[in-house]
């Protein structure tokens, strides 16, 4: 996948309501990326990509998930703004 696709399907998620799993799953990410688990006997399971969607997006931007998050949430949402910050 090219980095500005996984970006907009990383914005698309983030947009997401609270209760949607995908918007979930990437909130466990980037508290997983900031060592909180989300529960003490948590572990991931069996059988994982060799590279996740977040591991991909950190690569593709030079930062953590966490920093693209709080981009994602400092620009509204909006797509063109932060594949614009992605280029630079």
């Amino acid at each position: 996948m090219t980095s500005r696709i996984v970006l907009a399907i990383t914005v698309y998620v983030c947009r997401l309501p609270p209760d949607v799993p995908a918007h979930n799953i990437l909130q466990h990410c980037v508290n997983l990326s900031q060592a909180r688990c989300p529960a003490p006997d948590w572990k991931r399971p069996p059988g994982r990509p060799r590279k996740t969607w977040i591991q991909q997006v950190e690569e593709d931007h030079g930062c953590t998930i966490d920093s693209v998050w709080r981009r994602i949430a400092r620009c509204g949402g909006r797509y063109t703004t932060l594949a614009g910050q992605a280029q630079q």
